[in-house]
Protein backbone atom coordinates (compact mmCIF):
# COMPACT_ATOMS: atom_id res chain seq x y z
CA UNK A 1 0.00 0.00 0.00
CA UNK A 2 2.75 2.41 0.14
CA UNK A 3 2.88 3.38 -3.43
CA UNK A 4 -0.55 4.90 -2.89
CA UNK A 5 0.42 7.48 -0.31
CA UNK A 6 3.36 8.30 -2.66
CA UNK A 7 0.96 8.83 -5.41
CA UNK A 8 -1.67 11.01 -3.69
CA UNK A 9 1.53 12.94 -1.89
CA UNK A 10 1.53 15.36 -5.17
CA UNK A 11 -2.05 16.28 -4.89
CA UNK A 12 -1.48 18.23 -1.69
CA UNK A 13 1.78 19.96 -1.73
CA UNK A 14 0.56 23.59 -2.36
CA UNK A 15 -1.67 23.70 0.40
CA UNK A 16 -0.61 25.56 3.70
CA UNK A 17 -3.69 25.51 5.81
CA UNK A 18 -4.21 25.87 9.97
CA UNK A 19 -6.43 24.89 12.70
CA UNK A 20 -10.05 25.42 12.53
CA UNK A 21 -11.34 22.87 15.24
CA UNK A 22 -14.82 21.42 16.65
CA UNK A 23 -15.47 21.18 19.87
CA UNK A 24 -18.18 19.56 22.64
CA UNK A 25 -19.74 20.01 25.86
CA UNK A 26 -19.48 17.53 28.78
CA UNK A 27 -22.30 17.61 30.78
CA UNK A 28 -20.92 20.42 33.22
CA UNK A 29 -21.04 22.48 29.89
CA UNK A 30 -16.93 22.79 30.20
CA UNK A 31 -15.94 23.57 26.39
CA UNK A 32 -12.88 21.98 24.96
CA UNK A 33 -12.14 23.76 22.88
CA UNK A 34 -13.31 26.47 20.73
CA UNK A 35 -11.62 29.42 19.01
CA UNK A 36 -13.95 31.73 16.86
CA UNK A 37 -17.45 31.97 16.68
CA UNK A 38 -19.39 29.23 16.67
CA UNK A 39 -23.38 27.52 16.81
CA UNK A 40 -24.29 25.52 20.37
CA UNK A 41 -26.90 23.46 19.65
CA UNK A 42 -28.42 20.31 21.76
CA UNK A 43 -28.39 16.95 21.00
CA UNK A 44 -28.91 13.52 22.95
CA UNK A 45 -28.28 15.55 26.06
CA UNK A 46 -24.93 16.54 24.60
CA UNK A 47 -24.06 20.28 23.54
CA UNK A 48 -22.41 20.66 20.33
CA UNK A 49 -20.49 23.19 19.53
CA UNK A 50 -19.76 23.96 15.37
CA UNK A 51 -17.31 26.69 14.68
CA UNK A 52 -18.61 28.89 12.01
CA UNK A 53 -16.44 29.84 9.06
CA UNK A 54 -13.92 32.17 9.39
CA UNK A 55 -13.71 35.17 7.19
CA UNK A 56 -13.35 34.68 3.70
CA UNK A 57 -10.80 37.02 3.51
CA UNK A 58 -8.32 34.37 5.85
CA UNK A 59 -7.96 31.92 2.45
CA UNK A 60 -5.33 30.34 3.98
CA UNK A 61 -7.95 29.27 6.95
CA UNK A 62 -11.05 28.96 5.28
CA UNK A 63 -9.31 26.17 2.91
CA UNK A 64 -8.28 24.69 6.23
CA UNK A 65 -11.92 24.72 7.20
CA UNK A 66 -13.29 23.36 3.87
CA UNK A 67 -11.04 20.68 4.02
CA UNK A 68 -11.85 19.74 7.97
CA UNK A 69 -15.34 20.14 7.12
CA UNK A 70 -15.56 18.48 3.68
CA UNK A 71 -17.03 14.53 4.40
CA UNK A 72 -16.68 13.73 0.82
CA UNK A 73 -14.62 15.42 -2.47
CA UNK A 74 -14.39 14.96 -6.07
CA UNK A 75 -11.34 13.42 -6.85
CA UNK A 76 -10.08 14.12 -10.70
CA UNK A 77 -7.30 12.20 -12.57
CA UNK A 78 -6.47 11.48 -16.20
CA UNK A 79 -7.96 8.24 -17.22
CA UNK A 80 -6.04 5.22 -18.42
CA UNK A 81 -8.70 3.23 -19.18
CA UNK A 82 -10.38 3.31 -22.68
CA UNK A 83 -12.34 4.69 -24.73
CA UNK A 84 -11.29 7.55 -22.22
CA UNK A 85 -7.57 7.78 -22.11
CA UNK A 86 -6.59 11.27 -21.57
CA UNK A 87 -9.57 12.81 -21.04
CA UNK A 88 -10.27 14.50 -17.22
CA UNK A 89 -12.23 11.51 -14.84
CA UNK A 90 -13.84 12.19 -11.70
CA UNK A 91 -14.94 10.09 -8.73
CA UNK A 92 -16.56 10.96 -5.24
CA UNK A 93 -14.39 9.64 -2.28
CA UNK A 94 -15.29 9.47 1.67
CA UNK A 95 -12.30 12.09 2.99
CA UNK A 96 -10.85 12.60 6.39
CA UNK A 97 -8.14 14.67 7.46
CA UNK A 98 -7.81 13.12 10.66
CA UNK A 99 -9.21 13.19 14.27
CA UNK A 100 -11.37 15.84 15.08
CA UNK A 101 -9.22 17.51 17.46
CA UNK A 102 -5.44 16.99 16.06
CA UNK A 103 -6.26 17.08 12.03
CA UNK A 104 -3.38 17.96 10.04
CA UNK A 105 -5.18 19.38 6.74
CA UNK A 106 -4.18 16.33 4.98
CA UNK A 107 -6.83 14.80 3.11
CA UNK A 108 -6.82 10.84 3.65
CA UNK A 109 -8.96 8.53 1.47
CA UNK A 110 -9.54 4.34 2.34
CA UNK A 111 -9.02 3.15 -1.12
CA UNK A 112 -8.13 -0.18 -2.96
CA UNK A 113 -5.93 -0.83 -6.01
CA UNK A 114 -9.09 -1.88 -7.65
CA UNK A 115 -10.59 1.40 -7.52
CA UNK A 116 -10.62 3.18 -10.86
CA UNK A 117 -8.95 6.31 -9.91
CA UNK A 118 -6.10 4.81 -7.90
CA UNK A 119 -5.26 2.75 -11.21
CA UNK A 120 -5.57 6.14 -13.20
CA UNK A 121 -2.93 7.47 -10.57
CA UNK A 122 -0.30 4.43 -10.58
CA UNK A 123 -0.04 5.45 -14.50
CA UNK A 124 0.02 9.54 -13.95
CA UNK A 125 0.12 11.07 -10.54
CA UNK A 126 -1.29 14.69 -11.67
CA UNK A 127 -4.17 15.11 -9.82
CA UNK A 128 -7.46 17.38 -8.31
CA UNK A 129 -10.11 17.57 -5.43
CA UNK A 130 -12.87 19.63 -4.70
CA UNK A 131 -14.71 20.26 -1.55
CA UNK A 132 -17.46 22.22 -1.09
CA UNK A 133 -19.38 23.81 1.73
CA UNK A 134 -22.86 23.71 -0.35
CA UNK A 135 -23.93 20.49 1.60
CA UNK A 136 -23.22 22.03 4.90
CA UNK A 137 -24.72 23.45 8.17
CA UNK A 138 -23.36 26.62 7.06
CA UNK A 139 -24.89 27.25 3.47
CA UNK A 140 -28.35 25.88 5.11
CA UNK A 141 -28.20 28.37 8.35
CA UNK A 142 -27.98 31.05 6.48
CA UNK A 143 -29.97 29.96 3.25
CA UNK A 144 -27.48 29.98 0.46
CA UNK A 145 -28.16 28.49 -2.44
CA UNK A 146 -24.69 28.26 -4.30
CA UNK A 147 -26.84 27.87 -7.68
CA UNK A 148 -29.04 30.62 -7.26
CA UNK A 149 -29.42 32.70 -10.39
CA UNK A 150 -28.88 36.20 -8.50
CA UNK A 151 -25.43 35.77 -8.19
CA UNK A 152 -22.77 35.75 -10.21
CA UNK A 153 -23.95 35.52 -13.75
CA UNK A 154 -25.30 32.40 -13.94
CA UNK A 155 -26.01 30.74 -17.18
CA UNK A 156 -27.78 26.76 -18.16
CA UNK A 157 -25.26 24.32 -19.73
CA UNK A 158 -25.65 21.22 -21.32
CA UNK A 159 -23.65 18.25 -21.40
CA UNK A 160 -23.27 16.27 -24.87
CA UNK A 161 -23.11 12.80 -23.48
CA UNK A 162 -21.11 10.37 -25.84
CA UNK A 163 -20.09 7.69 -23.07
CA UNK A 164 -21.22 6.27 -19.95
CA UNK A 165 -19.58 3.81 -17.84
CA UNK A 166 -21.81 2.76 -14.88
CA UNK A 167 -19.76 0.89 -11.54
CA UNK A 168 -22.69 0.44 -9.36
CA UNK A 169 -22.36 -3.12 -7.69
CA UNK A 170 -19.55 -5.45 -7.49
CA UNK A 171 -17.35 -6.74 -10.17
CA UNK A 172 -16.39 -3.73 -12.52
CA UNK A 173 -17.49 -0.56 -14.35
CA UNK A 174 -20.32 -1.51 -17.45
CA UNK A 175 -20.51 0.38 -19.99
CA UNK A 176 -24.03 1.55 -20.91
CA UNK A 177 -25.49 1.83 -24.46
CA UNK A 178 -26.70 5.48 -24.68
CA UNK A 179 -29.98 4.81 -26.77
CA UNK A 180 -31.28 2.71 -23.97
CA UNK A 181 -30.09 5.21 -21.57
CA UNK A 182 -31.92 8.13 -23.12
CA UNK A 183 -34.92 5.83 -23.47
CA UNK A 184 -35.66 4.58 -20.08
CA UNK A 185 -37.61 6.16 -17.27
CA UNK A 186 -35.25 6.79 -14.35
CA UNK A 187 -37.87 6.16 -11.75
Amino acid sequence: MEHSWKLFALMFVLAEWIEPGDCALNNRNQITYVNRPYEIKRENNLTIVKPEPPPHELVAKMARYIVHKSDWTALATISTHAPIVGYPFANIFSVSDGPIHISKGIPYFYLTDMEISVQDLKEDARTTITMSLAQTHFCKKHKYDPEDPLYHGWWFGKLVINKICLLDYFGGVKDVDLVEYFATNPL
